[in-house]
């Protein structure tokens, strides 16, 4: 019998297992978040730090004070 015959379906089922641009455009939403997520987090906990080092050092004006506004 002829083995190419057998083949091609093997070759055709490869490609169905490709994913979709739908499920691509998913993760890479998902991906650009998490980045974005990852950037914040990253900055606040610089921030918290310099605060942690300010105050370590002995010094009273490292945390600003938003004061109300009177009229």
């Amino acid at each position: 019998m002829n083995d190419r015959s057998e083949r091609r379906p093997d070759a055709a089922k490869i490609h169905d297992d490709a994913p979709s641009g739908k499920a691509i455009a998913v993760l890479l939403a998902g991906l650009a978040l998490a980045l974005v997520l990852g950037y914040f987090f990253v900055m606040k906990l610089i921030d918290i730090g310099r605060t942690e080092d300010c105050l370590m050092s002995g010094r009273r004006d490292c945390v600003e004070i938003d004061m109300p506004v009177r009229r």
